[in-house]
């Protein structure tokens, strides 16, 4: 069974600080237009599930990088 997260008011947002895990996180608020609340659905949620792979690739490679350019720059020093 899914666990899903459905704000419809401001006090609902400190659900999202809590230690469940929701599985969909809809914005419902009566004063948004549909777009508005789908736009903040996909914002939040994706920022909700972030893994963290970008960040790790961009952290991996930049050590590579560098580590690689300290080794070449040791043996053109010899």
């Amino acid at each position: 069974m899914e666990n899903n997260l459905i704000i419809t008011n401001k006090e609902a947002l400190s659900l999202l600080l809590s230690n469940s895990t929701f599985d969909r996180i809809t914005f419902n608020f009566p004063n948004l237009k549909p777009p508005d609340n789908q736009y903040w659905s996909d914002k939040v949620e994706k920022a909700y599930h972030a893994c963290g792979c970008t960040t790790g690739f961009q952290l991996m490679f930049s050590s590579f990088i560098i580590s690689t350019l300290y080794l070449v720059r040791d043996i053109v020093t010899l």
